[in-house]
């Protein structure tokens, strides 16, 4: 008889509800480990298992005590230390001697960590009980902060920013040569990160899209964009304000009725001040499905990220245009003009979308060539393919 495999999956969170786009991630990718058979025990902050009950019905549940909230004489005070705030924030010793307790009262064959912020725990671990880790890198976390640092204006933050990238590059390229292999979301982020470990072993493996959720439509036809964010995230609040200043007012002058329809976590943080003419904040909506009656184009005018941007892949899916920067859709592998549209410059981006609310048939055609790339290069059961297989791999050593 075939042995499950058990597997000890260690995140930042629980990823219920499925509100932003490493929820969903995580979701799928347990949902996928799952299907084949994988016995999964699950440890998480106890202050980010927002539906434990619902999720527990599915793996076993470990709710750890860490507080990672910001707080900023902590920040000022890791100035001395050696590891980044925002992975040092994530340290806990006492979820150290949790984690231990639940490795030592129950054999498992690997542990995958979900992201840096959780690598130590995994790390402890394997060096402790000589157990086989995964990480799964959600982003390259260097290159946002190095970004960041670029494109913030407050020179304080400034020099911050730059002592931070400093030392999450020594941190990011010390930390994945520890585990036994290592999931990159995208080529660029995994070429990036094989220049600064070049002894990482790592592959790629994408995001995904569940194609039978997220089932195609041909969106209503409005002069209109939706702007999907979570305000929280550093990378989308800098969009937002980027879009709202230098992008939204040209479009108000070129296009009669002109709508920028904004969607999401946190939005109700916006200030009221950045409210300009034509914006409608909806805030956030259940129904992912319904987006597309509210606009043919949805926009990703990002200047900071890494990674793979779940909700790009997901809006394709349903049909919608996608008018992008190219830090936006980095990750995807998307050609210009065939499946999306990308655009660096605030005209540039404010003539793509002026061009395609004028041309509602190239319009559609871009929305249909974007849900065919889903269909054939992010499905989720071949992404969980790919995932069991390095699983069986660090197993068998």
């Amino acid at each position: 008889m075939k042995k499950e495999i058990s597997l000890l999956q260690i995140a930042s969170l629980v990823p219920i509800p499925q509100n932003d786009g490493g929820r969903v991630g995580i979701y799928h990718i347990v949902k996928q480990y799952l299907q084949r058979g994988v016995q999964i025990d699950y440890a998480a902050p106890r202050m980010n298992a927002n539906d434990s009950e619902t999720f527990s019905k599915s793996v076993t549940l470990h709710l750890l005590d860490i507080d990672t909230r910001y707080r900023w004489k902590e920040g000022l005070a890791n100035l001395f230390s050696g590891i980044p705030y925002n992975i040092e924030k994530y340290h806990s010793e006492l979820a150290i001697s949790q984690l231990i307790n639940i490795v030592s009262e129950k054999r498992f064959d690997a542990i995958q960590a979900e992201s840096l912020h959780m690598a130590r725990y995994a790390i402890e671990l394997k060096r402790k009980y000589h157990i086989p880790i995964i990480l799964r890198q959600h982003n390259f976390q260097s290159e946002i902060l190095r970004r960041y640092r670029d494109i913030v204006t407050n020179p304080l933050v400034k020099v911050y920013a730059h002592i931070n990238y400093k030392k999450m590059l020594r941190y990011e390229a010390t930390t994945v040569t520890e585990f036994d292999a290592v999931a990159s979301v995208s080529d660029v982020d995994d070429a990036k990160l094989r220049s600064l470990a070049p002894n990482v072993r790592s592959v790629v493996i994408p995001a995904g899209v569940d194609c039978e959720q997220y089932y195609y439509q041909t969106p209503t036809f409005l002069p209109a964009v939706l702007f999907l964010i979570n305000f929280d995230w550093i990378p989308n609040s800098d969009a937002f304000e980027y879009y709202r200043s230098e992008i939204h007012p040209l479009l108000l002058e070129r296009i009669p009725g002109f709508k920028t329809i904004i969607v999401g976590r946190s939005t109700e943080k916006i200030p009221q001040t950045k409210k300009g003419e034509g914006m409608i904040i909806k805030g956030y909506i259940d129904d992912f499905n319904s987006l597309v009656k509210l606009a043919p184009i949805a926009i990703i005018p990002l200047r900071i990220g890494g990674g793979m941007r779940v909700k790009l892949v997901e809006m394709m899916a349903k049909g919608m245009t996608i008018v992008s920067t190219s830090i936006g859709a980095e990750g995807v592998d998307v050609t210009n003009g065939e499946n999306i549209v990308l655009a660096d410059e605030p005209t540039q981006f404010a003539d793509a979308i002026k061009r395609l609310l004028e041309s509602p048939e190239e319009c559609r055609r871009i929305g249909r060539n974007g849900r065919k790339l889903v269909e054939l290069k992010y499905s989720w059961n071949n992404i969980g393919d790919k995932f069991f297989q390095i699983l069986q791999n660090v197993i068998r050593g």
